[in-house]
């Protein structure tokens, strides 16, 4: 309800109507663009390139940007970044594609995901992996 109170506030006549669809017909939807917004999440995606290139490079028009959003210097940008292996020169790079990002705003980002672990203390060898997985080989318990 939340996002439809606000975005009542700026749509015109407060005319916002949400839908929810099964999950293969939504993605089927986003694919053509059938939406004027729609509200997608992912986690464990944890390079650059793998968020802003995934999301919105150019290379990326079919299947996973929603936005259809092509702007030749923001990927190149982020072509030049893929290609860099001098981390402060490639950090650079995104910097510049963020910029590019924030003025030109293809979509709003509204949050980002977090996980928390809960272990006890007699837990022993648990590691957090960067792209969301939990894996229990090495996991013990001390006695």
């Amino acid at each position: 309800m939340a996002i439809k109170t606000g975005l009542g506030r700026v749509v015109p006549n407060g005319d916002v109507l949400i839908r929810s669809y099964e999950w293969a017909e939504f993605l089927k939807r986003a694919f053509h663009s059938e939406h004027d917004a729609l509200l997608i999440g992912g986690s464990g995606i944890n390079d650059p390139d793998n968020w802003l290139g995934g999301f919105l490079g150019c290379r990326s028009m079919r299947p996973g940007n929603y936005a259809q959003w092509c702007y030749k210097p923001f990927d190149d940008l982020l072509q030049q970044a893929a290609r860099t292996l001098d981390k402060k020169k490639r950090t650079a790079l995104y910097l510049n594609a963020q910029k590019i990002f924030e003025r030109e705003q293809p979509y709003t980002a509204i949050a980002y995901p977090i996980s928390y672990y809960v272990l006890n203390k007699n837990v022993t060898g648990f590691k957090t992996y960067m792209f969301g997985t939990t894996v229990f080989y090495g996991v013990g318990l001390k006695q």
